[in-house]
């Protein structure tokens, strides 16, 4: 199983918003560096990491992809403390582009 195979769809994570760091996001270094899209959503993911997102800032979900299961994923990525930061910065910002549209613009 390739590594757009294994992390196609977001992951359950239990009520306490854990789930073990490498079904959550790849190593580091098996993060694809030349996906579609990239600086736009790495810039999405430093603002929500800085800033917090406003209602309505994160694109829609792509067909298949439960919105709010992929949207805890994210987030118990986004908040976890065992991974770098820059590790954080492409595995948030890979997912979203796997799991989420930009608008066109």
């Amino acid at each position: 199983m390739n590594i757009q195979e294994k992390f196609a769809k977001p992951s359950t994570i239990d009520g306490f918003g854990y789930a073990p760091i490498n079904v959550l996001v790849p190593p580091h270094k098996e993060i694809p560096p030349d996906y579609q899209g990239r600086a736009k959503f790495e810039q999405l993911q430093s603002k929500w990491f800085f800033k917090g997102l406003d209602e309505g800032e994160m694109p829609a979900a792509k067909p298949g992809i439960d919105e709010q299961m992929a949207m805890k994923h994210l987030y118990t990525v986004q908040n976890n403390r065992e991974i770098k930061h820059e590790h954080k910065i492409a595995g948030v910002a890979w997912l979203m582009s796997m799991w989420f549209e930009l608008p066109k613009s």
